[in-house]
């Protein structure tokens, strides 16, 4: 097995996708597995300006995140057009975030834990010990 360079490990381009069905729009999407960061960015967009808890575009924003050019690896979409991601049939949002959050291996376990561990409810259990 071959021993990667920085270059390597970094190019998108060499980043896991696979294709998607949209038979909304007669074709196929292609989604890249969301990086460390991008996951990380999009829990910490999940809180409203009092701090709370506002999952309101978190499917845009996996959608974004997730949807990528097959032969760049570059996003097609960017965070400030969650509008017209949107605007899209919500079968098809529906259909590229459940493929996304499993290929990035992010269960519903896993949405679930963070929403818990990031909660602000008093009753909630916080200790270290």
């Amino acid at each position: 097995m071959t021993v990667l360079t920085k270059d390597q490990i970094t190019d998108k381009r060499r980043a896991p996708t696979q294709q998607v069905a949209a038979p909304e729009r007669e074709g196929e999407l292609c989604i890249r597995s969301m990086s460390a960061g991008e996951v990380e960015h999009i829990n910490s967009l999940n809180k409203n300006e009092a701090g709370e808890e506002d999952f309101t575009n978190f499917p845009a924003r996996v959608f974004a995140a997730s949807v990528v050019d097959p032969e760049t690896g570059e996003n097609l979409f960017a965070l400030d057009e969650l509008d017209a991601i949107n605007a899209l049939p919500f079968t098809l949002i529906q259909r590229v975030v459940k493929a996304a959050c499993d290929f990035s291996g992010i269960s519903a376990d896993a949405v679930e834990e963070t929403r818990k561990n990031s909660s602000t409810d008093p009753n909630s259990d916080s200790s270290t010990d």
